[in-house]
């Protein structure tokens, strides 16, 4: 394939080469190969072509969509919904919050009970159907959440996409969106995205969890989603790489990692498992390092607020 034709949907750029090939490793539903490949310009690593049954690659076995849990799997959810609900706060502490890709609805159902006007775009209808039928909250069903914003002209007070821009196929126009849904100048833009600069991924490199190929279409190094929220007339004020949720994030990023380049191995699955969790607390302190952690939590306000 001529590489030329291959376009960063990050930033437009044409000069892309070829990065990596991945297979779905971590849903196992078949053994097509990905092909990620590497813009020249902004440095994001992303999947071309994206499948034409993408959304076969979802389905309610997806674990964001999970909505029965076991009593520890529920506490540690609680826990992570908390940990994001504080960022928020810091920023925000009431007003009207949409979460786009809310999936089974443990946040929006927590902002909820804290307060806040909550709206969901959510692409999985049975997930739609739980957070209306469960939490009785406001959500649309949608796989198109840039239509969605564009219709909430100076909305919102709060936008939270956590880990949900990996998965766009039109991230410029989203963020374009997301800009004008926001309530200026006091609007803020939460979001979350596997980092490509995490140390876990120079090691593991296409057995990396967080690839999650093929729904992970772009992985976005935090420089360059400044730059397009910068575009629309938005400054990141903060970006956080060791929330409960990263720290969680870090260490799947080697255990499951692991777990995921030993899928033909001969030895056995707990004591792989074990050497992983031992391997991801041995390497906490680097993923501590600015930068080097599985993800990052970015937090975007309009420039007049820091000119003020």
């Amino acid at each position: 394939m001529n590489n030329s034709l291959i376009i960063c949907r990050t930033c437009g750029s044409k000069y892309n080469k070829q990065f990596i090939y991945a297979n779905d490793l971590n849903q196992k539903k078949n053994d097509e190969v990905f092909m990620y490949y590497l813009c020249d310009n902004c440095k994001s690593i992303f999947l071309d072509p994206v499948p034409s049954n993408l959304k076969s690659y979802y389905g309610q076995e997806y674990p964001a969509y999970a909505r029965k849990n076991t009593k520890k799997n529920k506490n540690n959810y609680t826990n992570l919904e908390y940990a994001k609900l504080d960022i928020v706060k810091k920023y925000s502490l009431s007003g009207t919050l949409v979460e786009v890709g809310p999936a089974a609805g443990h946040f929006i159902s927590l902002a909820s009970l804290n307060g806040y006007k909550v709206l969901g775009l959510e692409q999985d209808a049975e997930c739609v159907s739980h957070i209306k039928d469960i939490y009785k909250l406001d959500v649309i069903c949608s796989d198109k959440p840039t239509e969605q914003l564009f219709k909430m002209r100076s909305y919102c007070d709060v936008i939270v996409a956590w880990h949900v821009i990996e998965h766009l196929q039109d991230l410029m126009g989203f963020i374009a969106a997301a800009s004008m849904a926001l309530r200026k100048p006091s609007g803020v833009i939460i979001v979350s995205a596997p980092n490509p600069n995490a140390l876990s991924f120079k090691v593991f490199g296409r057995y990396w969890v967080h690839l999650d190929a093929p729904r992970h279409l772009t992985l976005i190094p935090i420089q360059a989603l400044d730059k397009l929220m910068a575009e629309q007339g938005l400054e990141r004020v903060e970006c956080i790489y060791d929330d409960l949720v990263g720290l969680q994030l870090n260490r799947m990023g080697w255990q499951s990692s692991l777990m995921n380049l030993s899928r033909n191995n001969t030895l056995r699955w707990p004591l792989l498992a074990g050497f992983g969790k031992i391997l991801a607390i041995s390497m906490s302190l680097l993923d501590r390092i600015q930068g080097k952690g599985a993800a990052y939590t970015a937090v975007y306000k309009g420039k007049s607020i820091m000119a003020e």
